[in-house]
């Protein structure tokens, strides 16, 4: 990952108004995720770490493969990688200053 450091000041209400209320609701999701999280492992311990279901809902076990850790792989390790990367993605991060 590369983090674009050259920023420049920028004295604008609005932007400085929608940074605000972004910024608000990052905080926010932060803490529904901790509580979806607690609410989550409730069901788990509940259902005996087991898939179910009732009459409103279905709560499925869902198990996905691990990443490759292609650096392990010794006849990758010197092997140029960068040229399959697919393209860069970019995104954007709000952080109070």
């Amino acid at each position: 990952m590369s983090i674009d450091r050259q920023s420049f000041k920028l004295q604008d209400k609005q932007w400085e108004e929608i940074a605000q209320q972004v910024y608000k609701f990052q905080k926010m999701r932060k803490k529904y995720e901790e509580l979806e999280s607690s609410l989550i492992a409730k069901l788990k311990e509940i259902s005996g770490d087991n898939s179910c279901r009732s009459k409103k809902f279905q709560f499925m076990r869902i198990i996905q493969k691990g990443s490759i850790d292609f650096m392990s792989i010794p006849g990758l390790k010197f092997m140029e990688l960068e040229k399959y990367r697919r393209e860069h993605k970019v995104c954007w991060k709000l952080s109070k200053i």
